[in-house]
């Protein structure tokens, strides 16, 4: 398992130096997660088992401008929760396997993870799926 885990990372580094599309670096994870479930599949092609993805939105309150505006494709999200398991989500409100059964298999979108309002930095914090 080590050794995948090293080639998640080699796979996530290459579309962070913009060597690999993300496209690509979802195709080549859910070949990875093939292999680590049935074995190896050379003529496999595998299909990202959700379009959806996980969006992080952090706004200003009293502007409304917003600072941060992150989509993560669904593939990438799981792919990053087996990377870091060891580290857990403990104190954000989030669960891992409710972020993933939503990203997998959503009853309604958008679907609203996560809502958090801090006055004192003035900060809306948004987790959601779309």
């Amino acid at each position: 398992m080590r050794q995948n885990n090293q080639e998640r990372l080699k796979i996530l580094a290459e579309v962070q130096a913009k060597r690999m599309s993300t496209p690509e670096a979802m195709q080549a994870l859910q070949a990875l997660d093939i292999r680590d479930t049935q074995g190896p599949a050379p003529d496999a092609d595998p299909k990202p088992p959700s379009e959806h993805i996980l969006r992080v939105r952090q706004t200003r309150l009293s502007s409304g401008k917003t600072d941060l505006d992150l989509s993560i494709p669904a593939n990438l999200v799981a792919a990053g929760f087996r990377l870091g398991a060891d580290f857990g989500l403990a104190g954000c409100g989030l669960d891992q396997t409710q972020i993933l059964n939503a990203l997998y298999h959503p009853a309604t979108l958008p679907l609203k993870l996560l809502e958090r309002v801090d006055e004192e930095n003035d900060l809306l914090l948004e987790v959601e799926i779309l």
